[in-house]
């Protein structure tokens, strides 16, 4: 018995035949198959990538942030840092996951962007203090400008937020596409 192998079409048929054949013809509509299965071009994420790229720096921004405030918490605040610490690291992990077509991921990003954003724009007087301690520990020539930095920070969260919510489609396009992918390759 000789070694097969299973051809591929364009019109999703399937066949086996032998390894050493060179050109087999379809059954169903009669074109030359091919020995790889025909893969589609990803769809287009150009948003996506630039709402997931947005919240991932934001995020990395509250990763330094909390960084900086660690070194300037009494023993009693540890848990917030440690807390924060975990949401920036799950809020850039969550950017990655966005770009591999996770609507989970891209909906994280998307909540704590916008949390980020009301924290900045709303006055909030501990926001403001975390920031300043971790700004005059960490960057002593940004701490005058912290308010001016903080709304920078915080008007780049919400477009990233916005961004997030128009990259759904593509997010969505990027998971079927997946999805399709692995049912044909399978």
């Amino acid at each position: 018995m000789h070694p097969t192998e299973l051809r591929y079409c364009a019109c999703g048929a399937t066949r086996e035949a032998p390894a050493g054949l060179r050109i087999v013809s379809c059954v169903r509509c009669g074109r030359a198959l091919r020995s790889t299965p025909d893969v589609p071009a990803p769809p287009s994420s150009a948003v996506a990538v630039i709402a997931a790229l947005a919240s991932q720096l934001v995020g990395m921004l509250a990763f330094c942030l909390a960084v900086g405030w660690a070194w300037s918490v009494e023993a009693d605040g540890r848990i917030a840092v440690g807390a924060l610490l975990a949401l920036a690291a799950l809020w850039v992990f969550a950017g990655g996951a966005a770009l591999r077509g996770s609507l989970v991921g891209l909906g994280c990003c998307a909540l704590l962007d916008v949390a980020f954003a009301v924290m900045s724009f709303a006055n909030t007087p501990g926001a403001r203090t975390f920031v300043r301690a971790a700004a005059v520990r960490t960057a002593p020539a940004i701490a005058a400008q912290v308010d001016t930095v903080f709304a920078v920070a915080g008007g780049v969260a919400a477009l990233a937020a916005v961004a997030c919510i128009a990259a759904i489609p593509q997010v969505r396009r990027m998971a079927a596409w997946q999805d399709a992918l692995i049912a044909r390759l399978a």
